[in-house]
């Protein structure tokens, strides 16, 4: 039985390991900071998180007190039951089914706040009320996933500035004095993970590009400490360089710039693949169908892939590892297939970067959101094919493919794309 805490027993081999590597004092400092995280922890969610919402500044009262708003262009967007009825598999009640996230499609918008301030290691950004603006954070505060990340930021930002968060929680007003920049933006994640980045982080650009338009300003873009190398790629395709890597510095801000939490809206889906072009940049691959590996991956791995790759030749469908390519490769590769089949994973978001694309989801024997929503949205044609799953995690559990089920929905999907 997987469990998600660690045990004491674990504890006690890991403080073992510090004190044989490290020696007792570093053993003793990090004792400390353990120690003080665990208390700041439990106090968050024993004080702040019952009544969490009256701490939030939503993004109604942030376009109420923002000096200047401009609303975006909307382009339609699904409902929820919408978003229900797209689920594959939805009637099979062996599997495990999870929905998020559940986009609400509220009409986009970018603000300008003035005086705002940025603190913790995660980056919680506060109005002078020391309100969260949960804008920044993610587009509905409501649900566990948006109630989740307000947490952890909440959470950082005590561990961070323990003295200082607890009076602005308990005062309403911000009552110290950070060094201040003049304008910028956050744009962050905390999750080293490429999806999130390019649905829900770098589309907040289209929002920034529009402020940028109408004022005149160059805003200066916050980002994370040694981001992923594919975050600065995709900053240098854009020409984006005026930027700056957060240190956990608590910063006050003059203007902040705040896009809405960013949803798959097909305008800003549009805006992403119009302007995130590579330069000239030809694909490694040379093929119409590609298959996205996980095999390097920790899970969701194909446990019979030597026997189901024997399927992927019968159809001339090339198998690319996406981590080994840069952004541009990656780019460049997508724009140029005509259909892509792999394990539910973050390299899918690369059907953003095609039109007329036949896209093929492989899963365990669980059933994970939002690929099949953003395939609707971009009018791809989309089927789902379902493997066994294999290990304890049932997210990540590897999977067994039947060759058969594969070579029946490939037929005809490569069918249908070499007749269009």
């Amino acid at each position: 039985m997987f469990e998600s805490r660690i045990t004491a027993v674990e504890r006690f081999r890991r403080a073992r390991e510090i004190y044989r590597e490290d020696g007792i004092h570093t053993l003793s400092n990090k004792t400390k900071r353990y120690l003080a995280r665990n208390i700041t922890d439990s106090l968050v969610e024993k004080y702040v998180m019952p009544d969490y919402h009256q701490y939030l500044i939503r993004s109604e009262d942030l376009k109420n007190q923002a000096t200047q708003v401009w609303d975006l262009n909307y382009n339609g967007g699904l409902t929820i039951q919408e978003q229900r009825d797209l689920i594959p598999f939805s009637n099979d009640r062996k599997l495990q089914f999870r929905n998020l996230p559940t986009y609400t499609f509220d009409d986009p918008f970018v603000a300008e706040l003035q005086d705002a301030y940025l603190v913790g290691e995660i980056p919680l950004a506060l109005t002078t009320e020391g309100k969260i603006i949960s804008d920044t954070i993610y587009f509905n505060a409501d649900c566990k996933v948006g109630k989740k990340r307000i947490q952890r930021r909440i959470k950082s930002a005590m561990n961070a500035s323990p003295l200082q968060m607890g009076k602005t929680l308990k005062t309403d007003s911000v009552r110290y004095n950070p060094p201040k920049i003049s304008i910028a933006s956050l744009v962050y994640t905390s999750y080293n993970n490429f999806c999130l980045w390019m649905e829900r982080e770098l589309p907040k650009l289209r929002g920034i590009e529009r402020y940028e338009e109408e004022t005149g300003e160059n805003v200066k873009l916050i980002i994370p400490n040694s981001a992923p190398k594919y975050v600065y790629e995709a900053l240098d395709i854009l020409g984006r360089d005026n930027y700056m890597e957060w240190d956990g510095e608590s910063l006050s801000i003059e203007r902040l710039i705040v896009p809405s939490y960013p949803q798959p809206y097909p305008a800003t889906l549009k805006w992403l693949r119009k302007n995130l072009q590579p330069n000239d940049m030809q694909s490694p691959v040379n093929a119409d169908w590609i298959y996205i590996s996980r095999q390097q991956s920790k899970g969701r791995k194909v446990v019979n892939f030597d026997e189901i790759n024997q399927v992927l030749d019968e159809f001339g469908v090339e198998e690319v590892s996406l981590e080994n390519m840069n952004l541009q490769e990656q780019i460049s590769t997508f724009q140029q297939v005509d259909g892509i089949i792999g394990p539910h994973g973050a390299g899918l978001v690369g059907m953003i970067w095609t039109k007329n694309l036949c896209v093929i989801e492989i899963f365990n024997e669980m059933i994970n959101a939002p690929f099949y929503i953003l395939a609707h949205i971009l009018d791809h044609d989309y089927e789902a094919l379902l493997g066994k799953g294999i290990g304890d995690i049932r997210r990540n559990q590897n999977i067994v493919l039947n060759k058969y089920e594969l070579r029946s929905i490939l037929k005809e999907s490569v069918d249908n794309t070499s007749s269009k």
